[in-house]
């Protein structure tokens, strides 16, 4: 259908209307149909609308920053289904699937860059293949700049090179401090949310490893949490650990313990999974959607944004920092070598050299 009105923009199964008044755009989306009908009516609305303006009157529901990334995601595969082969549907159909399990429920304001390299850096696949994934969401973001839902495309002119993933650089481990943890862990809409990344700044914890626990894995007696699975974004069922150092057994601070025992009224009874997803009922699917209500979180504290995996960082750089021994660490943060430890961590360790044989001359001279 040929759509002749200006500032009218006919989607698949909505109306968009744009309207420029003293320098200051309006957007607003309507949910319906763009057939003849309803075209007209929106076009009538606009003029309503422009006219309010002209007499100083601010229209409602305009510029609404609400919608979701789930909404632009769902017009870029409308959009393709007509514009690209068979083949190149179907693949897209996949793209679409992974963007909106991980994205879907985060307002298309809130998407940035650092949430879309965490999701690139746990991909699998090739360059390219990663490549292609963000060619998806690039126009998808493209369509939310178009209606003046995001003031950029954060990956417009953005590349994502692959990284070794057992090398991270010393200046993007940045621990949070007590104050910053006290104000993420209070941002949290959801209890259970709260007590999973509680828990992660407590124990070191993988947020994978955190959402396949079971209360059979936890032992109060003996202050331990057993670490035997883990629950990725690739897996999605709950799979045993892939190396002997990820399974472990990791000392329960009384912090943790705190945390554990607050939680026991949300699932010990009726459910053998620790930590449930509030929003669904039911358990994680996978470590990816926890990213959602953490970059919620980071805003509402006022923090800039650091990946869900910091808070891990911050558990092993606080152990080193307070005098922990290193093979101590190691054994709680489940890394095979000592190797991996130094590479990491060696910034946040006390001067090793500072005194050093003091102790056995004060003993044995």
């Amino acid at each position: 259908m040929t759509n002749t009105f200006k500032g009218i923009k006919a989607r698949s199964n909505s109306i968009q209307i744009r309207l420029e008044h003293n320098g200051k755009n309006y957007n607003k989306s309507l949910k319906l149909s763009p057939n003849a009908k309803n075209l007209k009516y929106a076009d009538a609305m606009r003029t309503m609308w422009r006219d309010q303006l002209c007499r100083g009157i601010e229209p409602e529901g305009f510029n609404d920053k609400s919608a979701t990334t789930q909404h632009y995601l769902d017009i870029r595969l409308e959009r393709v289904k007509v514009e690209l082969s068979r083949g190149s549907y179907q693949r897209s159909i996949g793209y679409h699937r992974e963007f909106s399990e991980t994205f879907g429920k985060l307002k298309i304001v809130d998407l940035h860059i650092g949430l879309v390299r965490d999701f690139c850096r746990l991909q699998s696949g090739s360059a390219a293949t990663i490549s292609n994934k963000i060619s998806f969401l690039r126009a998808a973001l493209n369509e939310a700049f178009e209606d003046r839902m995001v003031n950029v495309n954060v990956v417009k002119n953005w590349t994502f090179k692959k990284e070794s993933t057992d090398i991270i650089e010393e200046d993007k481990i940045s621990p949070f401090s007590l104050d910053e943890e006290t104000k993420i862990l209070n941002s949290f809409e959801h209890e259970q949310t709260r007590n999973c990344y509680e828990l992660s700044f407590w124990s070191g914890l993988r947020p994978s490893e955190i959402i396949a626990l079971t209360w059979e894995d936890i032992d109060f007696e003996n202050s331990i949490i057993k670490v035997r699975r883990s629950k990725t974004q690739y897996s999605k069922d709950v799979q045993k650990t892939k190396t002997k150092g990820s399974r472990r057994d990791v000392r329960m601070l009384d912090r943790a313990r705190s945390v554990l025992k607050a939680q026991r009224k949300h699932t010990l009874l009726g459910n053998s999974t620790v930590f449930i997803n509030e929003e669904t009922g039911i358990s994680w699917n996978d470590s990816s959607e926890l990213r959602v209500p953490w970059c919620e979180a980071l805003k509402i504290a006022g923090l800039a944004y650091r990946k869900p995996y910091i808070t891990r960082h911050t558990y092993a750089s606080r152990m080193l920092i307070s005098g922990e021994t290193p093979l101590f660490v190691m054994n709680q943060m489940g890394h095979n070598t000592m190797d991996m430890l130094y590479k990491h961590y060696a910034k946040f360790m006390p001067d090793l050299h500072e005194g050093a044989g003091n102790k056995m001359q004060e003993m044995f001279a």
